[in-house]
């Protein structure tokens, strides 16, 4: 792949080296080869995620790591600086109960945890952890490319994405 597809690109990173320390705070980036990626937030061994068909509040970390392991999904784990206190990532996702394709992303909650307001995108997240030196280390699984990164994507492919798991999930209802 060329650089050119890529949004965003890590320079360095561990392939499949599993963090020691679960209390840490940790950006997750699942189905990282996607466009767009899905986005998650774990602190103290609990993850949070808002998705198309529901969230995911105080799972297990290693149920959710082990679950992405075993179906060989994409992934990448970016371990920040910030410590979070349990209650303020789980205030942080309790503010966006739902997602929505015009208002919530799943990178919505995360973004109030940082205190950022307004919508952006992943790779502008990236760089505003980059440039503030709160990136402490990334983690790669299962990735299967020399280059590691977000590759790009539009606020209308976020928006075609989550009408399309939306879609889907009233279809199995």
């Amino acid at each position: 792949m060329e650089s050119a597809t890529y949004n965003y690109l890590f320079e360095s990173f561990s392939v499949d080296v599993t963090p020691k320390n679960w209390e840490c705070s940790f950006l997750w980036i699942i189905h990282s080869n996607k466009i767009p990626p899905h986005i998650g937030f774990s602190a103290f061994d609990s993850y949070f995620s808002l998705k198309a068909t529901g969230s995911d509040f105080n799972l297990p970390v290693n149920r959710v790591f082990n679950s992405l392991k075993a179906k060989k999904c994409e992934f990448i784990l970016v371990e920040v600086v910030n410590e979070y206190a349990l209650n303020q990532v789980q205030e942080a996702f309790e503010k966006h109960p739902t997602l929505s394709h015009h208002e919530n992303t799943c990178l919505s909650p995360i973004l109030n945890l940082f205190e950022i307001s307004g919508q952006m995108m992943l790779p502008d997240l990236l760089r505003i952890l980059e440039k503030n030196q709160l990136i402490s280390s990334i983690f790669a699984f299962n990735v299967i490319e020399s280059k590691l990164g977000i590759k790009q994507y539009s606020q209308s492919d976020i928006e075609e994405r989550i009408e399309k798991l939306q879609r889907a999930t009233r279809r199995k209802n």
